[in-house]
C-alpha cells in the first residue's frame, strides 16, 4: 500500500473518533511521512440541556499533529473556532484549553495561539464553554501554522448541528410583589354594642326630659309639683264656697 493511501486512511479513521487514530498510530508509525500535518476535529457528539440550550461538559475540539513521532514540529500555532449560526462561545480557562492562550475573544469567535506543537501520538482537546439555540447550529473551526501542512485538507472543518432548543418548560416563580393577596373590606366583622352592662336604660323623668336626678342643683323632691298644685285647687274651691254662701245670706 501506498504511504499516500495509508494517510488517508488515517484521515478517514479521525473522522471517526480519537480511538480510531490511536491505533492506526500504532500500525502505521513506520510508514509516517516527515513534517508537518496539523488536525482539527469537530465534537462528533454533545449533551446540550434543552432548556437553557448549554452545552453540557463543553464543545470539545480535539487537535493534534499527525507525525506519530516522527514529524516535524508546527511553531505558530493558531486555532480559530467560529460560530456561524445560533452559537455562543464563552471563553475557556487556564484548565479548558491547557497549552493555549486566548488571542482573541467574542461570543462568535475565539482565537488560540501556541507557540509550537511537536508530533503528537494522540489528539489534545480544547472544552470551549457554549450555548446553542434555534432548531440548528453552525460551526467551523481551522488550525495553521507557519510551516506548510503536509495535508492542508486536515486544517479545517466545519459542522452543523440539529439540536432543537425550544423554550423553557418551566415557568420561573414570579419574585414576591410586597402586596397582599386580598384586599381589606374595610368594615369591621362585628359592630361594637356601646355598652357592656346588661343593666335597663335609665327612665325619663319629668324634669324636661332629662334623665337622672334632673332637681338637683335645687334640692327639691320630685313630688314637690304635685303637692303644690293640689293646694292650689284647694284655695280656688274654698274661695268659690265662700262667695256662694254670701250670696245666699243677702237673698235671704
Amino acid at each position: 500500500m501506498k504511504r499516500s493511501n495509508l494517510k488517508k486512511l488515517a484521515a478517514a479513521a479521525a473522522v471517526a473518533g480519537a480511538m480510531g487514530v490511536a491505533q492506526l498510530a500504532t500500525a502505521g508509525s513506520a510508514f509516517a511521512d516527515d513534517g508537518v500535518d496539523l488536525t482539527v476535529m469537530l465534537p462528533q457528539l454533545i449533551t446540550v440541556d434543552g432548556n437553557t440550550g448549554t452545552v453540557l461538559h463543553g464543545f470539545d475540539v480535539s487537535y493534534g499533529n499527525n507525525g506519530y513521532g516522527n514529524g516535524s514540529t508546527a511553531h505558530n500555532v493558531k486555532m480559530t473556532l467560529t460560530a456561524q449560526s445560533n452559537v455562543n462561545f464563552g471563553r475557556p480557562t487556564a484548565k479548558e484549553a491547557p497549552g493555549w492562550t486566548v488571542a482573541s475573544y467574542s461570543k462568535k469567535q475565539v482565537v488560540l495561539t501556541m507557540a509550537q506543537l511537536g508530533p503528537t501520538k494522540s489528539l489534545g482537546d480544547v472544552a470551549f464553554p457554549a450555548w446553542f439555540s434555534g432548531k440548528s447550529q453552525k460551526v467551523s473551526v481551522s488550525i495553521t501554522s507557519t510551516e506548510t501542512d503536509t495535508y492542508p485538507q486536515n486544517n479545517t472543518k466545519s459542522g452543523t448541528y440539529t439540536y432543537d432548543i425550544g423554550k423553557p418548560t418551566t415557568k420561573p416563580t414570579p419574585p414576591p410583589t410586597g402586596k397582599p393577596t386580598t384586599k381589606p373590606t374595610g368594615k369591621p366583622t362585628a359592630q361594637p354594642t356601646g355598652s357592656t352592662s346588661s343593666s335597663p336604660a335609665p327612665v325619663p323623668s319629668s324634669n324636661g326630659g332629662k334623665t337622672g336626678p334632673g332637681l338637683a342643683e335645687t334640692g327639691a323632691d320630685s313630688n314637690t309639683p304635685l303637692i303644690a298644685g293640689g293646694a292650689g285647687a284647694l284655695v280656688v274651691l274654698g274661695g268659690g264656697l265662700a262667695y256662694f254662701a254670701a250670696r245666699r245670706r243677702r237673698t235671704n
